[in-house]
């Protein structure tokens, strides 16, 4: 049997209470492989999620290009196997490897029994680890494992001093930020209320995803220590991943229902646009995802700017099933 303690370790169960914690490690199995042994194969559905206890793993992609994925290190709090089907094979690179697996609809009752119990969704708090905080978040379940390795080893660290600004509004963006200690205020020209950051949250991304100037203030309210990751290895190892396309002849191949969404403008949207598409201005996007049925996947027009790479950057980050659709042509309303 896996200890709680040890269980903490790995993402979702950091965020599981005591009690929830002893009740999924009776439902935990555990195996052992040997050097050179498949644990699964590559683009196979999996009912399972499958997690490294010790030793150290391949995760070959499709031009067998070959990850290193050793126990203990950064990154490997995650499942081996994200989405629904296998990214990469797995193949013991270690003389043994310990691995144990949870069913995986198992696993999502727990999840969603632990944020009923607490009456409202998990929230990040400064006590806890910020890798595994990061990891816990939507958007980084779109990450392939081996980008997760290559995220985490591509982290600098810089030491910030309360009331030091990080990000200014107006400024170009060049970096993306995670508080990994400490605290910080978001703030804008247009609002008068603050938002508070603590360990684990993340910002910046926009102005990468957009190629542009920053929308808001960050500024810190402790001492802290962020870790920092610069506009090419974003749009690597977070960028590339995260935004995906769809062509429309494709769209009948979607497993669930879609909805176009139109970011643009009210006045633009008025003189040309798509048939049965739904608009909602890029500004509003956050207000109006509170209200949006998440059982459909939502297919962002592409545009000249980089609205629709926003928006579908939100919409991931919020939980969303969300594609940019390429070559659509408008037409005249």
């Amino acid at each position: 049997m896996v200890s709680n303690l040890f269980l903490q370790r790995f993402v979702p169960f950091n965020l599981l209470s005591d009690e929830l914690l002893d009740e999924a490690s009776r439902y935990i199995s555990i195996m052992e492989y040997k050097s050179g042994e498949l644990v699964f194969k590559r683009g196979k559905t999996l009912t399972e999620k499958f997690y490294l206890l010790n030793g150290a793993v391949d995760l070959v992609d499709n031009r067998f290009n070959a990850t290193k994925f050793e126990a203990g290190h950064e990154g490997t709090q995650l499942a081996l196997n994200q989405g629904l089907q296998t990214q990469h094979a797995v193949r013991v690179h270690s003389d043994k490897a310990t691995i144990f697996s949870i069913d995986e609809n198992y696993l999502a009752e727990l999840m969603s029994r632990s944020e009923v119990n607490q009456g409202e969704a998990v929230e990040l708090s400064e006590g806890e680890d910020w890798m595994a905080n990061l990891l816990s978040c939507p958007l980084f379940s779109l990450v392939p494992n081996a980008q997760i390795v290559t995220l985490f080893s591509s982290f600098a660290t810089r030491e910030v001093s309360c009331g030091e600004v990080i990000i200014k509004e107006g400024e170009y963006g060049d970096y993306f930020y995670v508080l990994a200690d400490g605290t910080a205020t978001v703030t804008t020209r247009t609002s008068s209320s603050e938002t508070t950051l603590g360990v684990g949250q993340y910002f910046g991304e926009e102005a990468l995803v957009a190629r542009s100037t920053r929308n808001a203030t960050i500024t810190m309210t402790s001492d802290g220590t962020l870790k920092v990751l610069d506009e090419q290895m974003f749009a690597e190892v977070l960028k590339k991943p995260i935004l995906r396309y769809i062509k429309d002849q494709n769209l009948v191949n979607l497993t669930q229902p879609y909805q176009l969404v139109d970011v643009r403008m009210p006045i633009e949207y008025k003189f040309e646009h798509l048939p049965g598409s739904l608009n909602i201005p890029l500004p509003r996007l956050r207000d109006e995802m509170k209200v949006l049925p998440n059982n459909r996947t939502y297919v962002v027009l592409e545009d000249l700017g980089g609205r629709a790479n926003v928006a579908a950057h939100l919409m991931s980050q919020a939980g969303f099933d969300a594609l940019i659709l390429q070559n659509k042509p408008l037409t005249a309303a």
